[in-house]
């Protein structure tokens, strides 16, 4: 249960994931159940897959089969690209998932002179800002003085799940501990230390038996104890106190190679464990806060989101944050879509509070997979499966890169997924500032990027289409009533290549006086292009459409909304800039949601529609995706998760993904400050029922650092719904330029320079 904005706590045991309590260090994921006298914590590791990098993910011919599918597009035989498809789509060749790594069983019995006795749960909490979890146990918590404090985290430093328990009270009682491993082959290396194997291996994402080797040791550091080891399991008997020390590595050829740590290695007292992580977790949590007095869970759901991402994704983690982070609930990797990366929606979203919520931290490992993995990969899909030169990505990939089309022709082509992942590339720039890191990391990915797309568009009564391809993952209905996917120029695809080629065109502004500047003839090849995209184009209903033609959709309701992305993560569609195309998409949200109880909601897919209201500034249509995304999908501990939907398997139930809370701890951030389009405005859509409040540690487009305090008044004298909005920032800039707000005042400063700024609006209640 949430207590506080940063703090979960509950007295009894998790029976699921949405109750544990989730660990990580971006490379070990730890989930705590919290039960007594037997503690389980299931672990799962960021680089343990199944599967392989394929050898031939592209058909013979694919490059042929899509000139004969853009002929036939171009005709209006959807019928015909359907059929020439088939010899299109990817090989799924052992594609694989992450999977579960096991589980680690503690049962504590108290030893006292009357005998041994079964410990009891007393209480149990997360703490967001010190990324530790804890338990008090004892024999009969209403009379007995007696308690045992257990405490766990994943070190960062150690590379290590660390877990300490020792009796706080001062009798001389003491503790008999049993510690078990449950996963691989395990075996008694010493004394006091187990070890273990164990290789991911499944048959339904893989073919073959393939995948990583993780090897592991179980070892007791500290204790005044006795231990021992029997029969595959570790005995601590008589301790007060006991520390234990577990530590994974995956071999796994793309994902570095993670060996274990020296054998050798001294292993540091777990008092100077604890305050390195402590401290390192500190510094981290705190950089950005929220302080909502009416909205306790609003606020804890921001601080989570950050917690999350920060616990699966740090530098020096093998691979980025897949489905599920740095964790696995044995569920998603059970069912036909993965535990991997997907790049339709869900690796973007992961990723969506990085630059905003000051977590730049995270971002490494995304850019060193793309660079390791995804691009070789691509290069290889844009010459196969397209006949093209550049490097492309298409809608799912994994630890190993992969690149090539979907294996089914409801998903396949889509070659823009791997665009939206170098808009994050292209937004830290706009973050940072940082030059170096544009010349040497985004432009070669973005210039590569755009010579594929400069030659897959192409030109056609004046205007320049694209595809054939799919809209992810929505469908339409021919006239006959077959369900199709793939047609000429979806918006989606439009509208990715839109932002890149604008991407291209700023990137290169501003490297021209760089060495290693733009390819001035691509570049002028693009400017010429980006003007004559097919421009957005809204349906006799007054929504935006998805696609260049007009036949049905198949599902007017369906989770993805893939066409709206102008509007957010990206600044096409604005308010004010284009007010008629900001009014398709509300229009276009309304009927997703009319009516609401068969609109297809999962965490991600009400996080869109979140970012959409933040965007168009409805702070009551900000309030009411809130409201669904706790009310319907947020558990006991605050995770959220994917509910069985239409298309998607129940056999399981629901399923945890990380992008459910990422993309709320970004939501709310954007309800509170946006900087798109080189201005800031300041609340843009606060929720009406956050009438006080402070944020602190955004960061905006530019290179600023904004705090910012407001209040609300009751209403106006007359006894009217009109209220007051008081606010005032603090930025601090981290270069020398002009700051322009959203009501017209523009600030010079100088780098380093901080000031304050005030507003006051009137709130009229609809």
């Amino acid at each position: 249960m949430i207590r506080d904005a940063f703090t979960l706590e509950d007295t009894t045991a998790a029976v699921d994931f949405g109750g544990g309590y989730p660990l990580g260090n971006g490379e070990i994921g730890a989930f705590v159940m919290g039960g007594a006298p037997v503690n389980e914590i299931r672990f799962s590791h960021n680089a343990f897959y199944s599967g392989r990098r394929p050898a031939h993910p592209i058909q013979p011919g694919a490059a042929e089969a899509f000139r004969r599918m853009r002929s036939a597009a171009i005709r209006g035989d959807l019928e015909a690209v359907y059929e020439e498809a088939a010899g299109f789509i990817g090989r799924k060749e052992d594609y694989g998932t992450n999977l579960p790594v096991g589980t680690l069983s503690l049962s504590y019995h108290r030893r006292s002179p009357s005998g041994s006795t079964p410990c009891r749960l007393t209480s149990r909490r997360l703490d967001l800002r010190e990324g530790i979890s804890e338990r008090l146990l004892d024999v009969m918590p209403e009379t007995s003085g007696w308690r045992l404090r257990e405490r766990c985290f994943v070190s960062t430093a150690a590379r290590a799940f660390v877990l300490r328990a020792e009796a706080v009270s001062s009798d001389t009682d003491s503790v008999d501990l049993e510690i078990s491993w449950m996963g691989g082959e395990v075996t008694e290396d010493a004394a006091d230390a187990l070890s273990f194997v164990t290789d991911a291996r499944e048959t339904l994402h893989c073919e073959s038996p393939c995948g990583a080797r993780l090897t592991g040791r179980l070892m007791i550091t500290e204790t005044d104890g006795y231990v021992r080891t029997e029969q595959g399991r570790l005995f601590v008997t008589g301790a007060r106190f006991v520390t234990i020390l577990l530590r994974m590595g995956v071999s796994l050829e793309t994902a570095g190679g993670m060996a274990l740590c020296e054998e050798n290695q001294k292993n540091k007292p777990y008092i100077t464990l604890q305050q390195e992580h402590a401290e390192t977790f500190r510094t981290v949590m705190t950089r950005t806060t929220l302080h909502l007095p009416e909205d306790v869970t609003a606020a804890f759901l921001f601080h989570y989101g950050r917690y999350l991402l920060y616990s699966a994704s740090q530098p020096g983690s093998p691979l980025p944050a897949h489905l599920q982070g740095v964790w696995n609930d044995n569920v998603a990797c059970r069912l036909g879509w993965t535990c991997d990366l997907h790049l339709d929606v869900n690796t973007q979203m992961n990723y969506s509070l990085s630059e905003t919520c000051n977590l730049p931290e995270t971002l490494p490992p995304l850019w060193r997979w793309m660079r390791e993995q995804l691009i070789p990969q691509g290069r290889v899909t844009a010459r196969d499966a397209y006949g093209l030169s550049g490097w492309v990505a298409e809608l799912v990939s994994n630890a190993f890169g992969y690149a090539a089309p979907f294996w089914g022709r409801a998903l396949a082509p889509c070659p823009t997924c791997g665009v939206w992942l170098l808009t994050l590339v292209w937004e830290h720039y706009l973050f940072t500032g940082d030059q170096r890191f544009l010349q040497e990391t985004a432009f070669p990915m973005i210039e590569e990027a755009v010579r594929f797309f400069a030659e897959y568009v192409y030109e056609m009564d004046g205007q320049v289409h694209s595809g054939p391809s799919v809209s992810p993952e929505n469908a339409f209905l021919l006239s006959d009533g077959e369900k199709r996917y793939i047609s000429d120029s979806p918006t989606y695809e439009i509208l990715m290549i839109r932002e890149l080629f604008r991407i291209y065109v700023s990137a290169s502004g501003s490297l021209s006086d760089t060495p290693g500047e733009p390819d001035r003839s691509l570049l002028s090849r693009v400017q010429e292009l980006l003007p004559r995209l097919l421009p957005y184009r809204i349906a006799p209903d007054g929504t935006l459409a998805e696609f260049s033609h007009d036949y049905p959709i198949a599902d007017p309701q369906h989770r993805h909304t893939s066409h709206l992305l102008g509007l957010y993560p990206f600044d096409q569609i604005t308010p004010d800039g284009t007010p008629a195309l900001a009014e398709a998409v509300a229009r276009t949200v309304e009927a997703k949601l009319t009516p609401e109880e068969d609109w297809e909601d999962t965490g991600w897919a009400r996080n869109m529609l979140l970012f959409y209201a933040d965007r168009l500034r409805h702070p009551e249509q900000v309030a009411r995706h809130l409201r669904a995304l706790t009310d319907k999908m947020m558990t006991d501990n605050g995770l959220i998760f994917h509910p069985p939907t239409r298309g998607t398997e129940t056999i399981y139930g629901r399923v945890y993904e990380l992008d459910g809370n990422t993309g709320v701890t970004a939501g709310i951030a954007e309800a509170l400050l946006q900087s798109h389009g080189g201005i800031l405005r300041i609340l843009p859509a606060l929720p009406p029922d956050w009438r006080t409040g402070e944020v602190t540690g955004l960061r905006a487009r530019g290179g600023y650092t904004v705090d910012i305090r407001w209040e609300t008044g009751n209403g106006g004298p007359d006894g009217t719904s009109a209220s007051q909005l008081r606010w005032e920032a603090h930025i601090l800039a981290d270069h020398t330029g002009t700051l322009h707000l959203s009501d017209g005042r523009s600030y010079s400063h100088r780098r380093g320079e901080a000031f304050f700024i005030r507003g006051e609006e009137t709130c009229i209640s609809s």
